[in-house]
């Protein structure tokens, strides 16, 4: 049985993506999820200045983990390492980058591109203090944000938005528009 799929321009030997969480927030943690089978892993979210979560947001139901934690408690730098340690595993590395200006979200694509990250996921539907809609919800802050990092990399670029946007299909279009 055949399971390859491409993904925004990437092949993945299958279709199964870990997504961004504790569970990948090291290269030890992504080395293993390559090991069990994925074809693709998104870094836990990393920021330029981690905000140190004392209360990380982790439930297990019986059924499943469910991650409700903001993003890395990892320095910037140290995910620039991590990402080097992890390059030339078998299986696409999704590198997940939040900020709320343009500038610095492109600075921080531009480091991990170079680190080695096969694509991006911009995190705005990470809480950044302000709360999420405000960043999410506004068609021309997620723009601006998308287009800065799409004019500083050449891999893929995807946007994780909210799930509590009553407008995600302006958004959507929007994201389209700067290149995402």
């Amino acid at each position: 049985m055949v399971l390859a799929v491409d993904f925004m321009g990437l092949h993945l030997k299958n279709p199964l993506i870990v997504a961004a969480g504790p569970w990948s927030g090291s290269s030890r943690h992504i080395k293993e999820a390559f090991k069990a089978g994925a074809g693709a892993v998104v870094t836990e979210t990393i920021v330029s200045e981690p905000c140190f979560d004392v209360n990380p947001r982790l439930a297990y139901d019986g059924a499943g983990l469910q991650n409700i934690r903001r993003y890395s408690n990892k320095s910037f730098e140290d995910w620039l390492q991590e990402l080097e340690q992890i390059k030339n595993e078998n299986g696409v590395v999704i590198a997940s980058v939040l900020s709320q200006s343009p500038s610095e979200i492109g600075y921080l694509a531009e480091k991990v591109e170079k680190a080695g990250a096969d694509a991006l996921e911009l995190g705005l539907s990470c809480p950044m203090g302000e709360g999420v809609e405000v960043i999410a919800a506004n068609p021309n802050r997620v723009y601006s944000l998308t287009k800065a990092v799409v004019e500083k990399v050449k891999i893929p670029v995807m946007v994780k938005l909210s799930q509590n946007m009553t407008n995600i299909g302006q958004v959507g279009r929007f994201v389209q528009e700067a290149g995402g």
